[in-house]
């Protein structure tokens, strides 16, 4: 069923809500996560950044390839991580760990590996995806509003 007609409106709207709510998880995970170090397993492993990406259409919620937004899936953001020299810290890369993992270097002992997530970024992709969840919600209130004034006329 195409998004046409009298509800198209809500279920285009109803999509884009969806889109940004998700968009808004991934963030916030992203700002849980700034100073994770560690993988569970123990091993040094900083957090990498995720990203949400948007695909057009929402044949689920739409019926339309082309009307409303879909989930396109998420990716890690390929910044390098931050490095802070700290020999000594239980974070810091040591000799042997160097030696034992081909991600890592000489250079790279007494140096902490941080996640590339940017407190100041991920709070403007945040206000975005809130004005962008209000925006549509204002859509969905406009259109509500039409309908309630249709059926006033009709009835």
């Amino acid at each position: 069923m195409p998004a046409d007609g009298l509800f198209g409106t809500f279920d285009i709207s109803a999509s884009a809500l969806r889109a940004e709510r998700l968009r808004m998880t991934v963030i916030a995970n992203n700002m849980a996560n700034m100073n994770t170090t560690r993988a569970p397993d123990g091993t040094l492993r900083p957090y990498r950044r995720k990203q949400v990406l948007f695909g057009l259409g929402a044949p689920g919620m739409t019926g339309s390839d082309e009307l409303g937004v879909s989930f396109a899936g998420v990716l890690e953001d390929a910044t390098p991580f931050r490095r802070v020299y700290a020999p000594g810290h239980p974070d810091a890369v040591t000799v042997e760990e160097a030696e034992a993992r081909p991600d890592l270097g000489p250079e790279d002992v007494g140096y902490r590996f941080l996640p590339n997530v940017e407190m100041p970024v991920e709070m403007v992709d945040m206000m975005g995806a809130s004005r962008a969840y209000e925006a549509n919600v204002t859509v969905m209130n406009i259109s509500k509003g039409l309908v309630q004034n249709l059926l006033e006329v009709l009835a």
